[in-house]
């Protein structure tokens, strides 16, 4: 685990037992619909790796933001999705 990651769980409040597996995936499957990462190596010209986030503390007020999934990861049957999340602009 790199420190990047620890203090982002630390910031939302995940509680890490170092003792307990953590997963890490490259791809999400809900029902029938798949996310890659930046991480998934194989995704082609495959763009599911953006996603907008709910985001309170959009400067633009929108609520809504993009982001690149850098990876996910399960700890404790709760799965997690590491992010970047991009700042929105003012285009006026």
């Amino acid at each position: 685990m790199n420190d990047k990651f620890l203090r982002c769980c630390d910031k939302h409040k995940i509680q890490l037992d170092k003792t307990k597996p953590i997963k890490q995936y490259a791809r999400y499957f809900r029902g029938f619909t798949k996310f890659h990462s930046l991480s998934y190596q194989r995704g082609g010209n495959a763009i599911s790796y953006w996603v907008s986030c709910k985001n309170n503390e959009c400067v633009q007020k929108h609520g809504l933001c993009f982001s690149e999934v850098i990876y996910y990861f399960q700890f404790n049957n709760e799965y997690y999705a590491f992010i970047k999340i991009y700042k929105c602009i003012n285009k006026t």
